[in-house]
Order: structure tokens, then C-alpha cells, then sequence
């Protein structure tokens, strides 16, 4: 049974031209695909308004904010909870070798991994000063602003600590780790930080700081600039063509999809990810994954991780199939308002997926 039918790709595909047209968006790209198959593929609009337009193209490479929590740092800590370094039920203590504020204590690996670990929402790593080492004391001396365990708070914090114990366990720095494993799993067009010199007229740029240079090539999000430029939240950058090799990875259970069959995450820990592991009642969450409702398919739950620079990985496990939106939604800035953006991926959202066995 087919999610992405003709007549279903066709709406999807001219809801995000008009939505360009109409000035919602300047530009985006779109994959969709099932299994080894895809569905649509296309660029519209422009991927830089300012300081010349410039035509969005298929291969242009977005800074892909927070889907580094799942594209990045939840690889490794799979790949290291399989190896039997860490456990999901360690304690923060046993994780770092740093103090431990007593609010944290019985805070566990898997709160970190459901967002539930009591940390505040809000993250401004500048406050513990330089260095990921004193951001990391920093934040597990801070007091949690709720009970590990007891509710799910999306934050970044937990994955910049993932991210140090990541280096901590593999003796990399995080970079060298995740772009070691990119290289194994087979994925080009993709980078750590920040985008080589002769790459940057296929990147899509961002904002406009205030001394008026617009970025573009470097990570947009402030912490994992202070922090170097990558971090366990954000950093990465990508096109789409990488990120559906990386989707269609998951939904193989680790496996490659270039023909290879190689099995580069543990399959066991690939599903175990893909479950809701948060309680009845909370917000229901994976292991990194985020989780929502899809009544009357297969898995009935949708897996997906957004990214604060207008991107969105979308994963149906049971169906084998995903959908990538990518746009820079910020530039040249943040105005409009960017909850102008959730509206716009709202629906792309429901046209892929809402009453999808109402097209078969």
C-alpha cells in the first residue's frame, strides 16, 4: 500500500509553490520517498533573497539546526549504547565525571534521551563560560526546574551534553566522531560546523546579524557557535539528497540503502528509538525522535525532528517512508515572526501524512 500516491504528491507539490508565491516562503526544497523509491524530489523558489537572489537548486545545503540531535549525536550514542559503553538507566553521575547538582541525581541517560530530565527549556551556554568542558559543569550544576522523569520538556541542553559524552567515551572530539561515522555510513554533502569555502554558493544562508553580515556557511544557532560551531543540539549541514540516504538508513533499521546493505547502527536500538518511550499522558517522545499521532496507519505513530532554521524530517517506521522539507525560513531575518513557520510546516505535515489511506 503506497502513502505517496500520484494525487497526493501532486497536492503537496503545489501546496509549497503557492505557498512561495504568496511570499511565505521564499524558497524550499521537498523530498518524499518510500522504501528505495522517490516519490518527489524539486526545488522552487530562491535559496538567498539578499545580497543578490539566487535560485533555490535540489543540492543546496542547509544548516539543519536541531536535526543534528537526531542526525548527528543520536548515531553515536546508539552506536555506544550497543557496545555496551554506556547504559540507558546510567545516572548523570555515572556519565560525567563532574559534580552533579543534588536536583539532578536521580536523573538517568534515558531522561536525557526523552527530554525529561528536569533541565530548564531555555539554554544560553555563554553563562558557564568558554569550552564545552565548563559548559557541561555548568549545566549539571544547574537546578532542575522540575522532577527527572516526572514530565517532557523539549530543551537543548541535553544533547550539548550528549554531544561532551560522546568525546568522553570515544576520546574525539565530537566533530571527528560524527563526521567518522558520516564518512562509514556512506554521506556526502554533509559537514560538521561549518560549510568549505568552495561549498558556500550551493548553502542556503540564514540570518543577518546585527553588524549586518548575513550568515551563511556557519552555524546559525549561537550556542553551538560559542561552543566552536558544532555541538550535540545543532551544527550539522546537509542537502536532501543526504538526509533521505540518512532516512532511508533508519527505516532499514540501520542498514545502508546504497546497495551495500551494511549495517552501520545497531537495528535493535534503531527500533527501539523508533517506540514511544515516554509515559501515558506526557508528550510522547522516542529516543531523540519526537513522536506523534497517525491514526489508521500501520505503526500509528509518525517520528520527526524540526529545526529552528525552517527544516523538517519526517519518518513513518511500519510504512517505510519519510518526507524532507528544507528551507532558511530566517533569512535575511526573523520577521516575521518565526512562529509564521509552523503554519506552513503544519500543513505540509498533514498533506503527507493526514488520512493517508483516504488516496488508496
Amino acid at each position: 500500500m503506497s502513502v505517496f500516491v500520484p494525487a497526493r504528491v501532486r497536492r503537496v507539490e503545489a501546496f509549497i509553490r503557492n505557498e512561495i508565491e504568496c511570499g511565505r516562503c521564499a524558497g524550499a526544497v521537498v523530498l518524499l520517498g518510500e522504501g528505495d523509491n522517490i516519490a518527489l524530489r524539486f526545488a522552487a523558489g530562491l535559496r538567498a533573497r539578499e545580497p543578490e537572489p539566487e535560485e533555490m537548486t535540489v543540492d543546496t545545503i542547509f544548516d539543519l539546526a536541531s536535526i543534528t540531535k537526531v542526525f548527528a549525536t543520536w548515531p553515536l550514542i546508539v552506536r555506544l549504547l550497543d557496545q555496551g559503553v554506556i547504559d540507558i538507566d546510567d545516572p548523570l553521575s555515572r556519565l560525567f565525571p563532574y559534580p552533579i547538582h543534588q536536583s539532578l541525581e536521580a536523573a538517568a541517560l534515558r531522561d536525557i534521551l526523552t527530554h525529561s530530565a528536569g533541565f530548564p527549556e531555555r539554554t544560553w551556554a555563554r553563562q558557564y563560560g568558554g569550552g564545552i568542558e565548563n559548559v557541561a559543569r555548568g549545566m549539571l550544576l544547574t537546578r532542575a526546574v522540575y522532577p527527572p522523569g516526572r514530565e517532557v520538556r523539549y530543551c537543548s541542553r541535553g544533547a550539548i551534553l550528549l554531544g561532551h559524552l560522546i568525546e568522553l567515551k570515544t576520546g574525539n572530539t565530537f566533530a571527528r566522531a560524527v563526521e567518522d561515522w558520516w564518512q562509514s555510513a556512506g554521506f556526502k554533502n554533509v559537514f560538521a560546523g561549518a560549510v568549505p569555502h568552495k561549498m558556500l554558493p550551493f548553502t542556503a544562508p540564514t540570518e543577518r546579524r546585527p553588524d549586518g553580515r548575513i550568515v551563511r556557511g556557519e552555524t546559525h544557532d549561537e550556542n553551538a557557535a560559542w561552543l566552536g560551531g558544532f555541538a550535540g543540539h545543532a551544527g550539522a549541514f546537509a542537502d536532501a539528497d543526504t538526509l533521505a540516504a540518512f532516512a532511508r538508513m533508519v527505516i532499514n533499521g540501520g542498514q545502508t540503502a546504497d546497495g551495500s546493505a551494511r549495517q552501520v547502527l545497531p537495528e535493535e536500538w534503531v527500533r527501539k528509538s523508533l517506540r514511544v518511550q515516554t509515559p501515558p499522558g506526557a508528550s510522547r517522545r522516542g529516543l531523540i525522535w519526537n513522536a506523534n499521532d497517525l491514526p489508521g496507519s500501520p505503526g500509528e505513530i509518525l517520528y520527526d525532528h524540526l529545526g529552528f532554521t525552517g527544516v523538517g524530517l519526517w519518518i513513518e517506521p511500519k510504512l517505510r517512508a519519510y518526507a524532507i522539507l528544507l528551507t532558511n525560513y530566517i533569512h535575511p531575518n526573523r520577521l516575521p515572526p518565526l512562529d509564521t513557520i509552523k503554519p506552513l510546516r503544519d500543513a505540509f505535515k498533514a498533506l503527507c501524512w493526514a488520512e493517508w489511506g483516504s488516496d488508496n
